[in-house]
Order: structure tokens, then sequence, then C-alpha cells
């Protein structure tokens, strides 16, 4: 099971990958590995997970908005992967509560 969290909050929107990006990483991930995959995040981030899903359609389940944090890690317990932006709360504090390996997006935004 590969984990996507969509998004890095309100406040680090601009950390945010688009919700086109995730939709072709889990295309390839779907088409390759038989991967299941669960979209993650704020409530503000149901609609991309919802636009992700109907383009994937395939082993995907949409919980953004839908866990707390903790129920969010619990889950994680029985992730493989995690697929994030660089956000904190997933990054650093569910990391010490899960033995889920992170795979961290980073890119530059040039203005």
């Amino acid at each position: 099971i590969i984990v996507f969290q969509l998004g890095g909050g309100k406040r680090l929107y601009y950390r945010n990958w688009s919700w086109q990006n995730y939709a072709e990483l889990g295309r390839l991930l779907l088409t390759e590995f038989e991967a299941a995959i669960l979209l993650s995040g704020g409530k503000e981030y149901r609609e991309n997970g919802e636009k992700i899903a109907e383009m994937l359609k395939g082993n995907v389940l949409n919980i953004a908005g839908r866990t707390s944090l903790e129920q969010t890690a619990a889950l994680l317990k029985h992730c493989n992967i995690l697929v994030t932006t660089d956000t904190g709360i997933m990054v650093c504090h569910v990391k010490r509560i899960t033995a889920t390996k992170i795979s961290k997006l980073l890119f530059f935004m040039t203005a």
C-alpha cells in the first residue's frame, strides 16, 4: 500500500504538488507494480483526491478530509511507502510513530 499525502496544509500551500502529478505517479505505480494507493490529506484536499481517484479508476481509496491525524498515523503503520511534499506533520511527527518509508517530493518554484 502506498499513501499519497495530498498537500502541505493551508499555510504551506505553495509546497503542494499538483493533483495531475499525483495522478500520473499513481498511474505509473498501478501499471508497473499493481500497487494499492491511499489518498490522504485534510478536507481542503478532498476534491483533488476525488479527481485523482477518478482518473486512476484502479485500486485507489480517497480518505482526504475523512480521518484525524491519529487515524492517519494508524493507517500508515500498515502502509509500505508514504509520498508527501515537505510537510512537517507527515515527515517528522508521523515518521516517529510508524515504520513507514517516506518518499518526500521536493521541487523548486521560480518567480
